[in-house]
C-alpha cells in the first residue's frame, strides 16, 4: 500500500511541477516499498541432510548442519522484537547477535552456531512446522 501511495503521489508530482528531488524521493520510496512487498511475500525452508537453506526472496542463508549446536523454539523476543515488521532483522538477543528471518504469522525456531557467521552466532526463522523442523535438525546434529 505505501509503495502504491509513493508511486501515485511521485506521478502526480512529476506531472504537476515536474521530476524534482521531492519526486525522486518518492520515487525512491515507491521503489524500496515495492521490492519489500515483492521480495517478503515468502520465506522458503529447506532442510537437507546436510545443511539448512532459507530463502526470503533474493537473500539466502545456508548453514550447514555440522555448524548447528542447538536448536530450540525462539520464546525469548519482546513484543516489539517479535512483531517489528517480516523481513530480515539483525538484533541482540540474550547477549547473542541473531539474524531472524521473521514471518509474522508463524512461530519462531531458533538455531545456535558452534562457530559465528561474521557477527552472528544465531538464526531464527518463522515456520509453519517448528515441531517437524526441531525433530529433523536434531536428528541431524546427533
Amino acid at each position: 500500500m505505501l509503495g502504491i501511495i509513493s508511486g501515485g503521489l511521485c506521478a502526480w508530482r512529476i506531472l504537476a511541477v515536474r521530476f524534482d528531488g521531492f519526486a525522486g524521493v518518492l520515487c525512491f520510496f515507491a521503489c524500496f516499498f515495492a521490492f519489500y512487498t515483492v521480495n517478503y511475500r515468502k520465506l522458503v525452508v529447506d532442510l537437507f541432510s546436510d545443511k539448512l537453506k532459507l530463502q526470503f526472496g533474493v537473500f539466502r542463508w545456508r548453514v550447514p548442519v555440522e555448524n548447528i549446536a542447538s536448536c530450540r523454539l525462539d520464546n525469548q523476543l519482546s513484543f516489539i522484537e517479535r512483531y517489528g515488521g517480516a523481513g530480515i532483522h539483525f538484533m541482540l538477543v540474550g547477549g547473542k547477535y541473531r539474524a531472524n528471518f521473521n514471518f509474522l504469522d508463524h512461530p519462531r525456531v531458533a538455531i545456535t552456531f558452534k562457530q559465528s557467521k561474521g557477527p552472528v552466532q544465531e538464526l531464527s526463522f518463522s515456520t509453519q512446522e517448528p515441531n517437524t523442523i526441531l525433530d529433523n535438525i536434531n536428528k541431524f546434529i546427533s
